[in-house]
């Protein structure tokens, strides 16, 4: 039985198929890759961009001049408001 011309090429392209799949792999699963390394990287640079003189090891005067100060904690203990009606005597009458 005689192969059709046209089938030849066809069949050379389909033996060839499994090694360019493999090779095409690996690049399929690069960008995958590449994107898990960047999250990391980029969750390590909002840490540390987060940081400064008061919540980590460096002293103040690593700074620059222009970073905003932080506020002072108040020291002074918040007491409960009372629950009275507001207006003064128009209110209870």
């Amino acid at each position: 039985m005689r192969k059709a011309a046209w089938l030849s090429p066809l069949e050379s392209q389909l033996s060839q198929a499994p090694e360019e799949d493999a090779a095409l792999a690996g690049e399929r699963d690069r960008p995958a890759q590449e994107n898990a390394a960047l999250a990391g990287e980029n969750a390590a640079l909002k840490g540390r961009l987060g940081k400064n003189s008061s919540n980590s090891d460096k002293p103040p005067s690593f700074e620059p001049p222009h970073a905003p100060k932080p506020k002072p904690k108040s020291r002074r203990v918040k007491q409960a408001k009372s629950r009275a009606p507001k207006g003064g005597a128009k209110a209870m009458a």
